[in-house]
């Protein structure tokens, strides 16, 4: 998400001041000046939480995820490593750009940002040290940083990765090898429903004919979304990720899980190539979302963190599958 950058301290020019706070843009950026500098990432969590209800409030079933499609999830430029969690989700919101770096980090590279770009949010750990023990450190909340995708920069260094999607051919290639490296038990059923039951502990599917296409996602693309965002539910047994806590369909923590899985959905459709669709019951839980979002501004951000933790634990099976064979 864009924002409005307030240039002090990062080496970049600053949008203007003036007498507003924060709040959002016509073109959607994002004017973000801190009442509390100590609460600035709760506070940049309540505004992009805010606008997020605002959208699905005023378009209501039809509102859909506002992540881009990206080659891959975002990494930084220079060092190569992947955003986590809600920074992830930040950068997915708003633009095309895979890649990123802070306005110093680009220069150390000769690049330059070209004037009058603005800067995309993300969140930093502030680390404090534990009076009680030197050695220990902890994270007392979080600031905003801004960083640049590499549309803005000019005389950027090479790409990380090649920005080229896979093929539709490849990416089911992909999906159906890393599916398969889960391990997950998938049942073909034949109702509608798809649904993931921690009791036998299985993911059940529609028939591969039961999709169809959609404006963005063909039927095979539908399929794989909705099996990646049940895969993402098979995380949170007791015996893996333990985070399946709600008592009964429709309760705020089952909203919650919806959430997750959705943001994981996500996120495992970028890393394999696919477009992801939202679910056909989507609507049905986009009330419990608003209120979930209403009541905690942070859920978002939790969601994002939970579906990293999920998505991270079906990777780490790809490397034991690997090593199994």
């Amino acid at each position: 998400m864009k924002l409005a950058v307030d240039g002090s301290g990062t080496g970049c020019r600053g949008a203007p001041e003036d007498d507003r706070h924060n709040s959002f843009n016509e073109d959607n950026t994002m004017q973000f000046k801190p009442t509390d500098r100590k609460n600035a990432g709760s506070e940049l969590m309540a505004l992009v939480t805010e606008k997020l209800v605002q959208q699905m409030e005023k378009v209501g079933t039809d509102w859909n995820k506002p992540f881009r499609s990206m080659a891959h999830l975002p990494i930084n430029a220079i060092t190569g490593e992947e955003y986590h969690g809600s920074n992830t989700l930040l950068l997915m919101m708003g633009t095309d750009d895979s890649e990123f770096a802070g306005y110093q980090q680009w220069a150390s590279k000769g690049a330059q940002v070209r004037k009058g770009e603005k800067g995309h949010v993300i969140l930093r750990p502030a680390i404090a040290k534990d009076k009680n023990d030197p050695d220990k450190t902890f994270i007392r909340g979080f600031y905003p940083a801004y960083v640049f995708g590499r549309s803005q920069v000019d005389n950027a260094p090479d790409p990380i990765y090649t920005e080229k999607r896979v093929d539709l051919t490849q990416a089911i290639r992909q999906a159906d090898s890393y599916f398969d490296k889960v391990g997950a038990t998938v049942i073909e059923g034949d109702g509608g429903r798809a649904f993931y039951a921690p009791e036998p502990d299985s993911i059940t599917m529609p028939p591969r004919a039961a999709f169809t296409d959609t404006a963005t996602s063909t039927a095979t693309e539908c399929y794989y979304g909705t099996l990646a965002h049940e895969h993402v539910h098979w995380t949170g047994r007791k015996t893996r990720l333990d985070r399946l806590k709600f008592q009964r369909w429709g309760d705020e923590l089952y909203a919650f899980e919806e959430l997750v899985a959705e943001i994981g959905a996500t996120f495992l459709c970028v890393k394999l190539g696919i477009s992801n669709e939202p679910r056909a019951d989507h609507a049905q839980y986009l009330n419990g979302w608003i209120k979930n979002l209403k009541k905690d501004p942070d859920a978002l951000f939790k969601a994002a963190s939970q579906a990293q933790k999920a998505v991270e634990y079906l990777d780490n099976l790809q490397t034991s599958a690997a090593i199994a064979a």
